[in-house]
Order: structure tokens, then sequence, then C-alpha cells
């Protein structure tokens, strides 16, 4: 609808695109594939993580449960599944 009201291209910059995920690894200054996209929702977050060769670590409390990423292909399942962020802090705490 855009495009055939102002004649002119679109461009994702929202989640999932990777011009997004480029922006935040500009703005810290680090490449993509040294970030962890961290996300609730296995049509999002995951696949803008794999685009970036970023780390993909899903949680299994929002949109989608243990079920939802098991069920993808073995190329687009998150590289790190956990149950909640508080399970994240955990690992990286040292104690997982």
């Amino acid at each position: 609808m855009i495009r055939s009201l102002t004649g002119c291209g679109l461009r994702i910059v929202g989640k999932p695109s990777l011009d997004a995920l480029r922006t935040a690894a500009d703005r810290l200054g680090v490449p993509a594939a040294h970030l962890a996209v961290v996300g609730d929702d296995p049509h999002l977050e995951v696949p803008m993580a794999h685009r970036g060769r970023a780390l993909a670590v899903a949680v299994g409390t929002g949109l989608g449960v243990t079920a939802s990423y098991e069920e993808l292909p073995m190329s687009r399942r998150p590289h790190l599944l956990v149950q909640g962020v508080d399970e994240l802090l955990e690992m990286l705490r040292g104690g997982g």
C-alpha cells in the first residue's frame, strides 16, 4: 500500500531485519557476529540472529515455548534455549 501511494520502495528496518542487527552492532562498536540476540519469538529474534551470524538465544516464556523451537529445522533453531532470562543470568554468572 505504501509503495502504491508513494511510488517509493520499501525497506524493513525492524526485527527481523539484518539492518536492525547491524545498527545495534554499530552502536555497540562490535561486529554483529559478536552479539547475542535474546528473544521469545521463533519467527523474529532467532532468524535475525542467524542472518547476522550472531548467537541466537531463545527464551521460552513468551510467544515461543520450548516446542515452538523443537519443531524448527536444525538450521533455524536457536543456539541456546532457556526457560527464562533468570536462567540465562545464572549461566552468565557461572552457575549453569
